[in-house]
């Protein structure tokens, strides 16, 4: 069961979701919704979004990388610098993989410099083909990144230092909380 509740912790009898076989799980820092949402799947597009955000807040320039105009426009929306894949080949200090697809993480390889850092921030559905030759002898370290400090994403948002309002498609009343959790 799920049981949608407004902000004063008031229950909604017309929200409540039976048949759920475990209990909901708190993903703010990859829903930044409230602890209802017990599944939800980024597009590479939505996860770099954010993940370029939350980086702004802790180093001065965030260059993002990619080969669509149209998903490249809504980060120069928000003032980060954007660049065409390839074009900071062996000059990022730390690349943050967010691409969703199997070659993000040879294009992550080639853009870090000797003894950066790659973080991987997605997975795939598909095998990652991985050229070990390059990150041996560059020395580059990797390092796995699922989620962060709760804490932190919500003084994050408080502050509005994350913009999420571009990643809403749609507004629900609490009366229709059962229509936005079969969304």
């Amino acid at each position: 069961r799920v049981r949608l509740v407004d902000t004063t912790g008031a229950a909604s009898p017309e929200a409540i979701r039976s048949n759920v076989s475990a209990p909901p799980v708190p993903s703010l820092l990859r829903g930044f919704s409230a602890p209802v949402r017990l599944e939800f799947d980024y597009t590479d597009a939505e996860l770099a979004f954010l993940a370029a955000q939350v980086l702004r807040t802790a180093t001065p320039r965030v260059v993002v990388l990619g080969k669509h105009e149209a998903k490249l426009d809504a980060f120069r929306a928000i003032g980060i610098e954007t660049a065409a894949s390839g074009a900071w080949e062996g000059m990022a200090d730390v690349v943050v993989e967010c691409s969703g697809s199997p070659s993000g993480f040879a294009a992550a390889v080639a853009a870090v410099r000797p003894r950066g850092t790659i973080v991987l921030k997605t997975t795939c559905a598909e095998p990652v083909p991985m050229d070990t030759s390059r990150v041996v002898v560059n020395e580059v370290t990797v390092i796995g990144s699922r989620c962060g400090p709760f804490d932190v994403a919500i003084d994050l948002l408080a502050r509005g230092a994350v913009a999420v309002d571009p990643l809403i498609d749609a507004t629900m009343p609490l009366s229709r909380g059962v229509d936005a959790l079969a969304r």
